[in-house]
């Protein structure tokens, strides 16, 4: 879904047709270089153009649907044929989590994004309440925190 200017626009959702469209260059690309009689030793035993809608969805499901990731893992597998499926999605999630994990460094957070992450790890339930807003304007030497900058900073 995206949200802008408070409309929200439901688009579809990708799926076989956005598959295919990544698979057909890769398909092409590897059964022309597996037919090629000029094939050196070096791509002896790799199973070119193997890869398909139904083997690539499950992989695609467990990118969550991230088509710059999907993307990505076909591209790798074109350059690089002989690792496996397997092989490059566990690549693409590894990759996938440290960008995950570096967005969101502790020391970049402002001081009111690191309490209300802390409020959050300690169960906190009421984050609008006044006496907790005043606490946090306290703790961050602001005049004061309105409603409105807490799902700002969320």
């Amino acid at each position: 879904m995206l949200v802008q200017h408070s409309a929200c626009l439901t688009l579809p959702e990708m799926g076989a047709g956005y598959l295919d469209h990544l698979l057909n260059p890769y398909k092409q690309l590897t059964q022309n270089i597996g037919k090629s009689s000029a094939m050196s030793d070096n791509y002896a035993g790799i199973t070119w153009g193997q890869i398909d809608r139904a083997s690539i969805m499950p992989t695609f499901e467990k990118l969550q649907r991230s088509p710059a990731a999907m993307r990505a893992m076909i591209e790798e597998l074109v350059l690089d044929p002989v690792k496996s499926l397997p092989e490059v999605l566990e690549r693409q999630l590894q990759r996938q989590q440290q960008v995950s994990i570096a967005a969101l460094g502790w020391e970049d957070l402002a001081r009111l994004d690191r309490l209300l992450l802390l409020g959050i790890a300690e169960g906190r339930q009421q984050f609008y309440e006044t006496k907790y807003r005043l606490w946090l304007a306290e703790q961050t030497a602001s005049p004061a925190i309105s409603a409105s900058q807490i799902p700002s900073s969320f």
